[in-house]
This record gives structure tokens, sequence and C-alpha cells, in this order.
């Protein structure tokens, strides 16, 4: 139940990604073990990290759900999509939300090698009694722009901001611009974007499919700046 392909054009993560599978693996004492908060601000890539680690370790996994935490309401209906799929209940009709949500919490605690990712959840109140059991091989990944990953309670791993390097290498890489010596232009694009990759990525796209070189589109970032962010892709419609 993952709503989303894998992107094969993440890039620049695979450490993290290896932490995130060490901490959801191992055991530490004193620690929310089995359960993983991926903290961050908004556009650092928390759910393109969760997607990219759903896709390199789903062989490890029986059951794989995702459930959106944007709103109340999709949290709740995401315990309802799991017992409709997973027939843990024999009828949702006439249950309410919450109790749904119990019954699916209560079978999940007598199953193994499943993964809940629970994504943008920034309001942590709303998953108070509702967070899945934890053991290891029962595993919950949380994206939230909250870093009182305490509060949840889960361990706190931070999503960073890429680094210079690595915002060049992306920024080549998704405007299909191969590097050339000499040229400072994707330096001053990634320092202009803060090493945002949302922002790189939104940019890498204005490049192949408006400027197609990176003086044009400084050009027209500091001309234009509100347009090329508010800019939509012709894949993106």
């Amino acid at each position: 139940m993952v709503p989303y392909e894998k992107n094969e054009q993440f890039m620049c993560r695979e450490t993290l990604l290896l932490n995130l599978h060490t901490m959801l693996s191992e055991l530490s004492p004193n620690e929310y073990n089995h359960r993983v908060a991926l903290y961050g601000m908004g556009g650092v890539g928390k759910t393109q990290t969760a997607i990219a680690y759903v896709y390199a370790y789903q062989s490890e996994y029986d059951r794989i759900y995702w459930i959106s935490a944007a709103t109340e309401a999709s949290l709740l209906s995401g315990f309802r999509d799991i017992a409709v799929r997973s027939r843990c209940i024999a009828s949702v009709e006439g249950l309410g939300a919450k109790d749904i949500a119990a019954r699916v919490l209560a079978w999940l605690r007598q199953q193994q090698d499943w993964l809940i990712v629970i994504d943008n959840l920034d309001h942590i109140e709303w998953i108070q009694g509702l967070l899945p059991g934890r053991a290891p091989k029962q595993h919950t990944l949380i994206t939230t722009r909250n870093p009182n990953s305490e509060g949840i309670p889960a361990r706190g791993l931070e999503v960073p901001l890429l680094g210079i390097d690595e915002s060049i290498e992306m920024l080549h890489a998704l405007s299909k611009i191969p590097p050339e010596a000499g040229h400072d232009e994707p330096e001053k694009i990634v320092k202009e974007l803060g090493c945002l990759p949302l922002a790189i990525g939104q940019a890498a796209s204005y490049i192949r499919e408006v400027t197609r070189s990176f003086k044009a589109f400084l050009e027209t970032y500091h001309q234009r700046r509100k347009d090329v962010h508010e800019w939509v892709g012709a894949g993106n419609q």
C-alpha cells in the first residue's frame, strides 16, 4: 500500500538510508526502538527519503502500509484502508474511525515483518493512541517537520540540507547538463536555493525545459524569481 513509484532520480542520501535502516533494526538502551521519526524543514526530502527506504528494503518486509497524516481525517482513513486491504476486520461498516484504528493496531501486534510509514505528521498530538507497536520485526517510519521526536515518541533522525558538492551533483543530474570546467553558475544556483533538494529539483526542471543553460537560469531567476518558483513543469500539470 505505497502510493508512490520508486524515484529513480533520488540521490545523495545513501548514508542517510543506511543510518535509517540501522536505527529501525537495532536495539539500543533507553530508546524507542523500531520507530523512527525523520524530521527536517519543508522541502528537504523527508517523504522522498521514506519512499527510497521502502524500495531499498522492501524485501525485508511482508507488508508495507503507507498512511498520510497531512490531516487528522487522512490519518484515520489510512487505518481504514489497511483494514479493508488486509481484511483484518470482517466488516468496517458501522464502525467508528477510531474503533477501526484500534482493531487494526491490535491485529498488527500479532503480525510480523511489517513496515508502516506515517507521512507528514506535523501535528504530533494527532497520533496519540494510534501508534503501532514496536518489536524487531514491527517497524514504523514517521516523517515530520516537528523536531520533537520524543513527543511522538520515536527515535529522531534529521534529514539535513545537502552539501554544496551534493547539491551541484543533483543539479547537473536532473537538468541533464554535464559539468563544464571553469563554470561557477551551478554553485551560485545551489547557494541561491539554500541547497534545498525540492528547490534544486524545481530549478533543474526549469533549466531543462525552459532556459537550457545555467547562466540563463540565473538571469531569469534574479529578474523573475516569483515566476520561477510558481512555474510548473510539463510533467507536473
